[in-house]
């Protein structure tokens, strides 16, 4: 019922869409995503970054926005509701490809040669596991991709995303680490 109410006062304007992202986190995913052409969301939510990187891709990019979007007991995916309705209030729906699939079944949904990335979705530790070893591939020279909680902050639990980063994505020579934002990782391929 929390997550019905939360849904209709999204929709009429009342509430925002909920992020576990911070403002200094969000804004550094809008600095790196800048004009991207093929980017890629793993783990939507609500859609609050899903909105912030459509915004400031190039103006023929394009978002593959993945989450498999569960439903609750009367089959309705609130959160997707919400991420796409605030899509559309910020006018980029038409930049999202919807991919409503848990990550490591949406590998081949995208395209193979991606400029941004950001990855939000299963932080346990087979599940970053798979999301790197699935995508990490596909991004370009140049490219960013960005991982949220791969550093405890404010007193967060230790996740598998953690210590994933910590032994493998810091030591995969094909990336640089560029910055720490908060949780957030950003790493450049080499």
């Amino acid at each position: 019922m929390k997550q019905l109410i939360h849904a209709f006062r999204c929709l009429s304007g009342l509430d925002l869409p909920n992020s576990q992202t911070t403002l200094n986190e969000q804004n550094t995913i809008e600095r790196y995503a800048s004009d991207a052409k093929h980017a890629v969301e793993i783990g939507v939510f609500e859609g609050v970054n899903t909105a912030k990187i459509s915004s400031v891709l190039s103006d023929n990019g394009r978002l593959y926005a993945i989450d498999p979007f569960f439903t609750g007991r009367l089959g309705i995916s609130y959160e997707k509701i919400i991420a796409m309705a605030h899509a559309k209030k910020h006018g980029v729906i038409g930049k999202i490809q919807w991919v409503r699939k848990l990550s490591f079944d949406a590998a081949n949904d995208v395209p193979q040669a991606l400029d941004f990335m950001f990855i939000d979705g299963d932080h346990s530790l087979e599940g970053i596991e798979k999301d790197w070893k699935l995508f990490s591939s596909k991004i370009v020279t140049g490219g960013h991709v960005l991982l949220h909680d791969s550093f405890e902050f404010n007193n967060s639990t230790r996740m598998g995303s953690h210590e994933y980063f910590e032994n493998n994505i810091l030591k995969d020579d094909r990336f640089e680490f560029i910055e720490k934002v908060d949780s957030l990782a950003v790493m450049r391929r080499k």
